[in-house]
């Protein structure tokens, strides 16, 4: 594979999509060269756009059709699909979400995030609408004015950082308080000085080992980092995140 060529065109996105014919193609392609082809990352990335993005189209015969499910189903490896998608140009680099003025999320929370939520139906805050950085079926960017719209579904939010971050935390409990979010994590600094940071002390967070160095950048962040859990499924959070650092829960009285 390292001779493929890179920043290659996208492939165009057909109308009328199958599921099943799709998997049956990538598995036949696979087998056939026992090796990633241009061929099989095209009709992947049709199946990225088609269920990552665009929703269940109405052809699909198959229950399942989510886009990790997609990837087992074809007996590829969603991390290795993702790395290659950005080395052809087709993402952008870090598979960063969610970005704020600096600190891009790192590939490895991303891949965890997608472990507990399954898909992200909404990610609030990211940078463009032409490269997908993740498979969020909806994004916000800053031209939509995130704060003055209504959020939905799996939330994944790595807001600014900067002096407006109580404003996004604040966004976030409300959206999953009014029960219109089901579930979300976000990437924050842990600050626990702040009064945004107390404002979540209801929702399970992983403090983080160390310094984590996000995507774009060669050292480590000057400050730690937290990942804030809002959901029902507490095992999935811990058993996705509990290898890189300590999850702590508030004790009331």
């Amino acid at each position: 594979m390292g001779e493929l060529v890179t920043n290659l065109p996208k492939p165009e996105i057909p109308l009328i999509w199958n599921y099943d014919e799709s998997v049956k193609r990538t598995k036949t392609n696979y087998y056939k060269w026992s090796k990633m082809t241009l061929e099989m990352f095209a009709e992947i990335w049709i199946a990225f756009k088609k269920l990552s993005k665009e929703g269940r189209p109405k052809t699909v015969a198959n229950a399942t059709d989510k886009w990790s499910d997609y990837c087992q189903d074809c007996g590829v490896d969603r991390k290795t699909i993702w790395r290659w998608f950005v080395r052809l140009g087709w993402l952008n680099d870090g598979l960063y979400s969610s970005n704020s003025s600096e600190w891009y999320t790192p590939s490895e929370i991303i891949y965890k995030v997608c472990d507990v939520l399954g898909e992200i139906d909404l990610d609030p805050c990211s940078d463009s609408f032409d490269k997908p950085n993740i498979p969020a079926k909806n994004i916000f960017t800053k031209k939509d004015d995130a704060l003055n719209k209504e959020w939905f579904g799996r939330v994944y939010m790595n807001p600014p950082y900067g002096n407006v971050i109580d404003k996004w935390t604040e966004k976030l409990s409300d959206e999953y308080d009014k029960e219109r979010v089901q579930e979300a994590i976000a990437l924050l600094p842990g600050r626990p000085d702040t009064v945004w940071f107390r404002g979540l002390n209801k929702h399970p967070r992983c403090f983080i080992f160390g310094r984590l160095i996000f995507s774009g950048q060669e050292n480590s962040a000057p400050f730690p980092s937290m990942v804030v859990y809002m959901g029902n499924r507490l095992n999935e959070f811990i058993n996705a995140f509990g290898d890189i650092g300590d999850i702590y829960m508030r004790i009331n009285k």
